[in-house]
């Protein structure tokens, strides 16, 4: 999914979601509300979308896709590969905290299950690859860097679930990310 291939009604109806995330959660993403917003019949918005979680990832997948878009990584500093990784993962963070509900929103829709929302979630998987991969300068083709990049979005994402279950706040996300990095990386090429 991407911004180009969505038609203004699917975007509205992303839009409305997102509103109704961010003031309410996830229990506040009611179909039946985010058509009523959107200003589209209900039978409009499940051609366009299986489920709340549907609608939710599809959302994160926009994002990572502005991310992209955005050139995220040439703006992320840093000496070397851990610096470079660290800050885009704290940058990242940081943007999930500026919506709190909504990123808890998102973390339940892509921690679902629901089968109809896998793609989207692979989507977004490689897009976090790539931007991971960025940071550590290295190509797609480096089947270690790779790993690493797939290893840190799984821990990234565990202590994303760990803040939204009161265990974390966003100083220990980034607390806990650091030594990773530095783990993974020792001795990389990239590092």
């Amino acid at each position: 999914m991407d911004a180009e291939n969505l038609d203004e009604k699917a975007q509205r109806i992303i839009a409305a979601a997102f509103e109704l995330a961010q003031t309410g959660g996830f229990e506040a993403v009611r179909l039946r509300d985010v058509a009523a917003r959107s200003g589209v019949a209900l039978g409009t918005l499940y051609k366009r979308f299986r489920s709340k979680e549907d609608i939710l990832v599809g959302a994160l997948e926009l994002l990572a896709q502005r991310y992209e878009e955005g050139d995220l990584t040439h703006h992320i500093e840093g000496s070397n590969a851990e610096d470079r990784v660290v800050t885009l993962l704290t940058t990242l963070t940081e943007a999930m905290f500026s919506s709190p509900n909504f990123a808890k929103a998102l973390l339940r829709a892509v921690a679902s299950g629901v089968p109809s929302v896998a793609e989207k979630v692979g989507a977004y998987r490689g897009r976090m690859t790539g931007l991971i991969l960025q940071s550590m300068e290295v190509q797609g083709d480096d089947e270690r860097g790779m790993r690493v990049a797939i290893i840190l979005q799984h821990v990234w994402f565990a202590a994303m679930v760990g803040w939204m279950s009161g265990l974390r706040d966003e100083e220990g996300i980034i607390e806990e990310l650091r030594p990773t990095v530095q783990l993974l990386l020792e001795g990389s090429n990239a590092a």
